[in-house]
């Protein structure tokens, strides 16, 4: 990865991937919803999808009720 992906993209990237544990496993899914949300919502706006971009939108509170979640 390091000499692919650029220094500034890395950690980021790092985001993407987690180890074989069930409970590492679940965070980092719904750590990820959280993730790609926003750009997830940013596009369905830009295509004039608001109906999409309202759904998108209560993502993040949904799985910040989990409290694995609350520092996200």
């Amino acid at each position: 990865m390091k000499h692919c992906v650029p220094a500034d993209k890395q950690q980021h990237l790092l985001t993407y991937f987690t180890r074989a544990d069930l409970n590492e496993m679940e965070t980092a899914m719904k750590q990820s919803m959280v993730t790609t949300q926003a750009p997830a919502r940013l596009q369905a706006l830009e295509l004039g999808n608001l109906l999409l971009a309202d759904r998108i939108a209560p993502i993040s509170s949904y799985l910040r009720s989990f409290d694995v979640l609350r520092t996200v």
